[in-house]
């Protein structure tokens, strides 16, 4: 779970609060990931500050990106090289890269997930 969403911060009037979809979300992609073999709790998207020397400075499962993704109306993205899909989070090591999915794929599913909420799930 991404901790910054962990936070108090008042629910706009109209708009449905950070999580709100959570189930729905967590059902949608891993239904995109069963082909996979993996789910959105057991997927980290992160991110390095240079790819020359990498230190981590970012990392959250898909379902908290799929949380953002609905919460902020849009979908992020993602600078390629600096940016991974890996099985265990707060690591860029290549050990623990997930080969079956790119950044690319990510965050097509991301739109997917994005025009499945504005279709069936926003009031």
């Amino acid at each position: 779970m991404n901790m910054i969403d962990n936070n108090d911060a008042p629910v706009v009037a109209g708009k449905a609060g950070a999580g709100a979809y959570n189930a729905q979300v967590r059902d949608f992609l891993n239904e995109q990931l069963k082909q996979h073999g993996t789910d959105c709790e057991q997927l980290y998207i992160t991110t390095v500050h240079s790819v020359i020397e990498p230190k981590v400075t970012f990392s959250q499962d898909l379902l908290a990106l799929g949380n953002d993704t609905l919460e902020w109306e849009t979908v992020q993205a993602h600078a390629e090289g600096v940016v991974g899909i890996f099985s265990k989070q707060w690591t860029f090591d290549d050990e623990h890269i997930f080969s079956k999915l790119s950044v690319s794929d990510v965050e097509a599913f991301m739109h997917e997930l994005l025009a499945e909420a504005r279709n069936k799930w926003f009031a």
